[in-house]
């Protein structure tokens, strides 16, 4: 029996597919907590975007999505750094209720599991292992807190941290959109 199989029981895939949809909506209320709040209060809509889609990336350590996220960034990459630096100080954001705190839970949550996963190639299960390394350190070098599974669901049981994550991003999206 796989350890997905006998961490889950019947249906990995399923929480798989649930955390991977938690990830979008985190990230979604992320970029939308920032726009709103932070960015097009400053620098109106088209501009609050770049903002805060490229904090956003920052977050995440994700690059541009298109040309002009590119020429963004390039342009500001280091006000925008400066900017993810700040959102330790959010308390929307950073902390035990805070968006950014969980999509790095979530993401580091799900990059765990495909290492373990049998059905996962050794090359990918390398990419998810840097991947975890690299969000550890950059949530370390923004001073962003990152929640275990005792903080989001009291329990150890995967099952229910999955489930904890889930029931928060859309919560945290709802409040925010």
């Amino acid at each position: 029996m796989g350890f997905l199989t006998r961490l889950f029981g019947r249906g990995p895939q399923e929480y798989l597919k649930s955390l991977d949809e938690s990830i979008n909506l985190l990230r979604l209320g992320v970029f939308t907590y920032l726009f709103k709040n932070r960015y097009v209060p400053k620098f109106g809509k088209k501009e609050g975007s770049l903002w805060a889609a490229s904090v956003l990336n920052t977050l995440v350590l994700q690059s541009p999505g298109n040309e002009q996220a590119k020429l963004f960034y390039k342009k500001n990459d280091d006000a925008i750094l400066k900017e993810a630096s700040s959102i330790c100080r959010d308390p929307e954001l950073t902390g035990l209720t805070g968006g950014a705190s969980y999509l790095y839970a979530a993401e580091i949550l799900y990059s765990t599991a495909m290492t373990r996963s049998p059905q996962t190639d050794h090359e990918t299960k390398q990419l998810h292992s840097e991947r975890i390394q690299d969000l550890e350190q950059q949530a370390a070098r923004l001073t962003i807190w990152i929640p275990n599974s005792s903080h989001i669901c009291g329990s150890t049981d995967v099952k229910d941290c999955i489930n904890g994550i889930a029931n928060f991003a859309k919560n945290f999206l709802n409040r925010h959109a």
